[in-house]
C-alpha cells in the first residue's frame, strides 16, 4: 500500500523530466492508490492525502490548484485554501484565509505545508509571511517538499524557498 504511494510519488517527480511520464499517468497512479487506501483501514492516512498529492503534481507543472468542491482536503485545508481561492480568482478571500494559516505541525508533511504557505504568500504579495515561510524552509532547501512522507511531492523545496526569499526581499525595499 505505502509502496504504491511511493511509486506514485516517484512517477510524479519523473513527470517533470524530459521524456518522463505524462502528468495524467502520475495522477492516475495517485487516484488508484487512493482507492486502495479507502479499504486499508488507515483513515488517518487516507483523509486529505489524495487532494494534497494531486495539487502537488499540479504545482510541479506550474498549474493552479484544483477547485473541485468535492475534494476533501481533510486536515490540510488551512494550507490549501488560500491557493484554491486564488485559483477561483477570489484574491481577497485568499488573503483572509492566508492570514489565518497556522504554523504546520512538525511532521512528515511540514515542508510541503510550508511550501503551500510560501506559494500563497508570494502570489498574494505578502512579504512578511513569505519571509516566515522562507525561514522555516531554509534548512530543507535540498529536499523535495512532501517526500519525507514517501507518498507525495510538491517538488524541490529550493524552488519555493527562492520565491519566498524574493518576495520577502521585495517587501523589505
Amino acid at each position: 500500500m505505502v509502496s504504491a504511494w511511493f511509486r506514485a510519488r516517484a512517477t510524479a517527480t519523473r513527470s517533470t523530466q524530459p521524456g518522463g511520464p505524462a502528468v495524467a499517468t502520475a495522477a492516475a497512479h495517485y487516484r488508484a492508490d487512493d482507492d486502495a487506501l479507502k479499504t486499508a483501514g488507515l483513515p488517518g492516512l487516507h483523509r486529505g492525502l489524495r487532494p494534497l498529492a494531486l495539487p502537488g503534481l499540479r504545482l510541479l507543472h506550474d498549474r493552479p490548484m484544483p477547485t473541485d468542491p468535492r475534494l476533501d482536503w481533510g486536515p490540510y485545508r488551512p494550507w490549501a485554501q488560500p491557493l484554491v481561492l486564488l485559483a477561483q480568482d477570489r484574491a481577497d478571500e485568499a488573503r483572509t484565509a492566508l492570514a489565518t494559516v497556522p504554523e504546520p505541525p512538525r511532521d512528515h508533511l511540514q515542508e510541503a505545508l510550508w511550501c503551500l504557505t510560501a506559494r500563497a504568500a508570494v502570489r498574494l504579495g505578502e512579504p512578511e509571511l513569505a519571509a516566515r515561510a522562507a525561514a522555516a524552509l531554509r534548512d530543507a532547501r535540498t529536499e523535495d517538499a512532501g517526500a519525507a512522507s514517501g507518498m507525495l511531492t510538491l517538488g524541490p523545496v529550493a524552488r519555493y524557498l527562492a520565491e519566498a526569499e524574493e518576495e520577502a526581499c521585495a517587501g523589505a525595499e
